[in-house]
């Protein structure tokens, strides 16, 4: 019997910018439930460009196997048409824990911040 989903999130659309918002704690099933939720929103924009915004300030925490299913999703992102990510934490550990566990955060224009503000004014570069 498969584990129940933890942790939840919410993806916002403005203009060409998507914005992804985690909450609390993910399995697994929590993170297979956001990706497909990105994904199926990404191919939506038909190959146009497009820049992301990750929320993770209410982030609490993920085990390895959801690590491992973003780590996978990272690679899939490398091959869409994305601009730039910015990803907010709130707390540099949350950060150097990412870094650790999603290495194909590297194939993109990638970049993380302490606050929203920063990391929209990052990507309102690449509009």
């Amino acid at each position: 019997m498969p584990y129940p989903e933890h942790g939840n999130h919410t993806i916002e659309v403005r203009g060409n910018t998507i914005i992804l918002t985690l909450f609390g704690e993910f399995n697994r099933q929590g993170a297979l439930s956001y990706i497909q939720n990105m994904k199926d929103t990404i191919v939506q924009f038909a190959g146009q460009p497009i820049v992301i915004l990750v929320d993770n300030t209410q982030l609490t925490g993920a085990t390895p196997k959801a690590y491992e299913e973003s780590n996978n999703y990272n690679q899939w992102l490398a091959t869409q048409n994305v601009l730039a990510v910015a990803t907010v934490y709130s707390s540099e550990v949350f950060n150097i824990i990412d870094k650790t566990r999603v290495t194909n955060k590297k194939h993109l224009n990638y970049k993380a911040f302490s606050t929203s503000e920063e990391a929209q004014q990052w990507l309102i570069s690449f509009k």
